[in-house]
């Protein structure tokens, strides 16, 4: 594609490497192909038109070396433009996470995932929007108002990492980082068309973020490409610590839940680098999922009413199969009550760090926002503490009863269809319903820790994108990441741009 940017040159940049992968655009770097300086004019420009359109962006944010771009091409992701959810710290002024508070996250230092992407040589473009507190799944409450779907600019972009599946599906960046509770970034990416990657819990430094339910935060990151995701991935990821300073490891009842994922790993996949000459599809095989044993999971969390989307999700399982997997129908009924036990730790989390805000500030908030938070404060300690109990033992009840006999659980990344804005904007008993029904088929997984990841599998009759949710035994992040990689190089999907007007 050609992007102009005619505030800063009068002469069209060609970045076709940039809509194609990392890869192809440190390729470009260091062949001299196109210069940092370049790189960071056509993404700005890009980011700009993007920006218009769909609403994703809230602001600089810093990344100081940015400006002018000192690229190192020895380093991983060097010259990569990406943009970040606006929870992290970052050195400029303090995230807002959509709201209008500037006291959410009390670390001053740069978060370290966020520096680890800066040494790795990635430019930071600015800070992405939020749904308010990150309490929401629709992207339409924040301070900055609703991001638009690039999609169908009409259309919701899901939430709450909504400005980063924005600016990712638009090719604002080539990749955002993101947070994730109880989907907010599965949603969103499946509603706007990208790869979402929600790693196992603890597996990314959280520090310097802005929390929503400590013992459930999980960093997560948003490409086009499996691959992409997997070389950000390699970047910020950390081995498990249960010692470490982290605040998600500061009680005791989380500690010992992450030395359960730790446990209950596969030696083959935990520690198992991202290695583009030993990707599944590399290998010159017909059918590089031969062997891969996958269970669709079974239960009415995950029916689909819309012969549209399941028409969709049934061509992507015929092409798993055609790699040379096989499914297996799996009844996954323990699935309820990993939602219920989640939905009262992320309620009674999040109502504790904002009590006083909705005490003393109501006004501040949004009335979908104070909805919810109103509601979350009805979770007595009891049930908060059944929920944080049965969290192990439902973890090793999950790896077992999905794990013992088979490689991958797939089911739908959301059930329902992004819709328009205007119907629910003036609509917060709405948009709080359409939020539960979005997290329905995902935060499950979130109270588990496992990984899990949004496929994009195409589009519904409507032209909109459709998601496919893969979730995997602990620290099987770049198993699941070669497994989205092996089918996005045999289907098109992510090759598609959006139009970002509505329709």
């Amino acid at each position: 594609m050609r992007l102009r940017n005619t505030a800063m040159s009068d002469m069209a940049v060609d970045v076709a490497p940039l809509s194609q992968s990392i890869d192809g655009l440190r390729h470009a770097l260091r062949t001299g192909r196109l210069t940092p300086a370049g790189v960071m004019e056509a993404f700005g420009a890009s980011a700009r038109r993007v920006g218009a359109a769909t609403h994703c962006w809230v602001g600089p944010g810093g990344n100081p070396d940015a400006k002018p771009p000192v690229v190192d091409v020895t380093k991983p992701l060097a010259g990569v433009p990406f943009g970040h959810k606006d929870v992290f710290a970052d050195g400029s002024a303090p995230p807002r996470a959509g709201s209008h508070f500037d006291d959410l996250c009390t670390d001053r230092l740069p978060a370290p995932a966020l520096a680890a992407l800066w040494n790795a040589g990635a430019l930071g473009l600015g800070k992405l929007a939020v749904d308010e507190l990150s309490y929401g799944a629709t992207g339409l409450h924040a301070a900055n108002g609703p991001v638009r779907n690039p999609w169908n600019t009409a259309m919701i972009a899901g939430g709450s990492s909504s400005g980063a599946a924005a600016a990712v599906a638009g090719r604002a960046v080539m990749f955002a980082l993101g947070a994730d509770t109880g989907g907010s970034v599965r949603i969103p990416a499946a509603l706007c068309g990208v790869v979402g990657l929600k790693p196992t819990f603890a597996s990314v430094d959280t520090r310097g973020t802005v929390p929503l339910s400590r013992s459930q935060d999980t960093i997560g990151v948003m490409a086009r490409l499996a691959e992409d995701c997997a070389r950000v991935f390699s970047v910020i990821r950390r081995p498990v610590d249960t010692k470490g300073s982290d605040s998600v490891s500061a009680n005791g009842a989380t500690r010992d839940f992450i030395s359960a994922l730790a446990d209950l790993a596969d030696p083959d996949n935990k520690a198992a680098p991202w290695d583009s000459n030993g990707m599944l599809t590399s290998s010159g095989e017909v059918q590089p999922l031969r062997g891969l044993r996958i269970a669709l999971a079974q239960h009415p969390f995950f029916d689909i009413r819309d012969s549209g989307l399941s028409k969709c999700i049934a061509t992507a399982l015929s092409v798993f199969e055609a790699l040379g997997a096989t499914l297996h129908p799996l009844e996954l009924d323990e699935i309820e009550h990993c939602d219920a036990y989640a939905a009262a730790t992320t309620s009674f989390e999040a109502h504790a760090l904002h009590r006083d805000r909705l005490q003393r500030l109501p006004q501040r908030l949004s009335p979908a926002t104070r909805m919810r938070l109103t509601s979350a404060g009805q979770v007595d300690p009891a049930t908060y503490a059944r929920a944080v109990a049965a969290r192990i033992p439902s973890l090793q009840q999950f790896v077992t009863h999905v794990f013992t006999s088979h490689d991958l659980l797939i089911c739908p990344s959301v059930t329902v269809r992004a819709p328009p804005i205007a119907a629910l904007s003036d609509h917060p008993q709405a948009a709080v319903a359409l939020t539960t029904a979005l997290l329905r088929s995902n935060r499950g997984f979130n109270y588990l820790g496992v990984p899990a990841l949004s496929l994009p599998i195409g589009f519904d009759d409507t032209g909109m994108p459709v998601g496919l949710q893969l979730i995997g035994r602990p620290r099987s992040e770049f198993s699941l990441l070669r497994y989205a990689s092996a089918y996005q190089h045999v289907t098109p999907w992510h090759l598609s741009e959006p139009g970002l007007t509505p329709r």
